[in-house]
């Protein structure tokens, strides 16, 4: 691993590395080291077809899910059953890296906007990392992307019924990346574009999603950093710690949700109504985010875990 590690250092500082991300209108600060993994689940990315998630406007052939053992590595960051998610524990220990992004494509309901962003969940980050988090970073990129023409939105997280009711924040259990991030206090986020926009417009909503990040973490590098090494501090004589949360339906924030009337229809398919999205009745409303989480167990700190000899990995 100790070549893998020198290559990875080379890499990041000759010339070659650097064209990858500066191109002629777009100069990374001088106090931003950005390190990025373009493509996680290799094998998935070469398994491609033309029949994979054919509601997705994008490319005429996608890549899998799966990865080559059809492991899906989207939830596999704490267990570790795969070779990629080892690789990139080893890769994130060894950077150590203040903010976190994992860019995704969303599937589910239709609406008008283009990006959603889910952020690690600030209760579960908590102490004065989980209070800038809330309301002071998350606010500024909501402003950032709004002044590039992206009107930006909380993942939808909306399950059984359409998003004008309302929906909680996601949670990120430490097997999702912005979960596993949290546990090593670091800022932690997944934009997702939406799956039916066009895909040049998810690429631009990207960019200016990653623009966003790099340019409040460069102006609040010093800020970032030491409230960081304030939760680390916190943490080496921490007691107790919370395993297990409960939503709290009395707290909840309300923002504007840019969404389409939604209505029912029979199936062509089974002659069921099913759900569908009239893009010809666009609507503007105010809903609410259930963006609060109450500790519901707690457990004292071990001395030690013993892991039985089966469970290897």
């Amino acid at each position: 691993m100790q070549g893998y590690r020198r290559k990875l250092k080379y890499d990041a500082t000759n010339k070659g590395g650097r064209s990858v991300v500066k191109t002629n209108d777009y100069k990374l600060p001088e106090n931003i080291v950005l390190a990025v993994i373009p493509v996680y689940n290799i094998g998935g990315c070469l398994n491609r077809s033309a029949n994979y998630r054919i509601d997705q406007n994008g490319p005429d052939e996608k890549g899998f899910r799966g990865n080559s053992q059809n492991l899906d590595l989207n939830r596999d960051f704490i267990k570790s059953d795969s070779k990629e998610s080892r690789s990139f524990a080893e890769i994130f220990h060894l950077l150590d890296p203040d903010v976190f992004v994992d860019n995704h494509v969303s599937d589910g309901a239709d609406y008008q906007h283009v990006m959603t962003l889910l952020t690690s969940q600030h209760n579960k980050l908590g102490g004065v990392m989980g209070d800038y988090l809330d309301s002071v970073f998350e606010p500024a990129l909501y402003g950032k992307m709004k002044s590039k023409g992206f009107d930006l939105v909380p993942y939808v997280n909306s399950f059984g019924d359409t998003p004008e009711s309302g929906w909680p924040e996601y949670w990120d259990s430490p097997r999702y990346s912005s979960g596993y991030a949290s546990l090593w206090q670091t800022f932690a986020f997944v934009p997702e574009t939406h799956m039916l926009k066009p895909y040049p417009q998810r690429v631009q909503a990207t960019r200016a999603m990653i623009e966003s990040f790099i340019e409040f973490t460069s102006v609040n590098s010093e800020k970032i950093k030491s409230l960081r090494d304030q939760a680390k501090a916190a943490v080496r004589t921490q007691a107790e710690f919370p395993i297990a949360w409960k939503l709290n339906r009395d707290k909840f924030r309300e923002i504007t949700f840019l969404g389409y009337e939604a209505g029912r229809k029979p199936s062509e398919v089974s002659g069921l109504p099913r759900l569908y999205y009239d893009r010809n009745k666009p609507f503007a409303k105010t809903v609410k985010i259930y963006n609060y989480y109450a500790v519901k167990t707690g457990i004292r700190k071990p001395k030690a875990y013993i892991i039985p000899q089966g469970w290897w990995k």
